[in-house]
């Protein structure tokens, strides 16, 4: 919308099926990842009381063997012995430091701040990656914000992917957290490792 003038409606969509690549016998994974879609539609607008106001992409490669899916495609062909060992499933192969999620929504947030020109007090809602709860509550408390500025799903619908920001700011329109006017702050995270972070005004 921002690039190209020709289009003024835009319809986002956020779809997870992790499901059908879990490894059932997989207790990090089974309990986490869930399957779910959402979608958002942005119309452009010259009134300039709402809409897009700064984003923010970070990227950090040498988390991108920690967590994947490493057999069925080219590289390696499904096989009856990938088949046997689950290699074709969703498999972590480390552990992520428990702080890289918090640290790097923190910074985002900041540069987020910055570039939209605004207070974090002026910041009503933050919609973070549904993935820990205390990834979640940590980063509050390193912004010294309440917790309750943050919206939580991932307690009713699991871990949902590029599908959680969506659902959440759903389920927040519905508990009436968000109002006209208001600033909120997506930011979602994946495996890889790659962040990313909007500013809104709704």
């Amino acid at each position: 919308i921002i690039a190209d003038k020709s289009y003024n409606t835009v319809m986002i969509i956020g779809a997870y099926a992790m499901s059908k690549y879990l490894n059932m016998m997989d207790k990090k994974t089974v309990n986490l990842f869930a399957d779910g879609a959402g979608c958002m539609i942005l119309k452009s607008s010259e009134k300039g009381d709402s809409g897009f106001l700064a984003s923010k992409l970070i990227t950090k490669g040498e988390y991108h063997d920690f967590m994947g899916i490493y057999a069925g495609g080219t590289n390696t062909v499904i096989s009856e012995e990938v088949i046997r060992e689950k290699k074709h499933l969703l498999t972590i192969t480390k552990k992520f430091p428990s702080e890289l999620n918090p640290q790097t929504w923190s910074e985002i947030v900041k540069d987020l701040v910055k570039k939209a020109s605004i207070n974090l007090e002026d910041v009503k809602l933050f919609l973070f990656t549904q993935i820990n709860i205390n990834s979640i509550w940590e980063t509050m408390d390193m912004l010294n914000l309440p917790r309750d500025r943050a919206q939580t799903s991932m307690h009713y619908y699991g871990y949902t992917g590029s599908a959680c920001i969506p659902i959440s700011f759903e389920d927040a329109l519905k508990q009436k957290k968000i109002e006209r006017g208001d600033i909120i702050f997506m930011i979602g995270s994946g495996g890889g490792f790659s962040v990313a972070g909007t500013a809104f005004r709704y």
